[in-house]
C-alpha cells in the first residue's frame, strides 16, 4: 500500500474513485502500529490489493469495487483511513 505524504494527494485519489462509482464509504482512525493489520483485514475481506485493470474488469462482471486509503494524522502517530465501496451486491460483512 502506497501512504501519500501530501493530503492534496489522497484527497484526489478518493474524488476519483468517486467519480468511478465509489460512492460508500466507511472511515476511521488508526493507530500506526495497527494500520498494516487494518489493511491486511481490507485485502483479506475485498480484495483491495487489485491492480486498476483487475478492478476494471472485476466490475465489469458486476462484482463490487473497493479502494482503501490512509493518510497520516498531522502531529499524531495515528493514520486517518477512508474504505471506498462501489457497485455489487453483499459486499459488506
Amino acid at each position: 500500500m502506497q501512504i501519500p505524504v501530501h493530503k492534496t494527494s489522497v484527497m484526489q485519489a478518493m474524488q476519483s474513485a468517486v467519480a468511478r462509482g465509489y460512492v460508500w464509504h466507511v472511515s476511521g482512525v488508526v493507530s500506526a502500529e495497527k494500520l498494516l493489520a487494518l489493511e491486511e483485514k481490507f485485502a483479506e475481506r475485498y480484495d483491495i490489493g487489485l491492480s486498476r485493470w483487475q478492478r476494471c474488469r472485476q466490475r465489469q462482471k458486476g462484482a463490487a469495487g473497493v479502494r482503501f486509503f490512509a493518510y497520516p494524522e498531522q502531529g499524531t502517530t495515528r493514520f486517518l483511513w477512508w474504505g471506498a465501496f462501489a457497485g455489487g451486491g453483499g459486499i459488506l460483512r
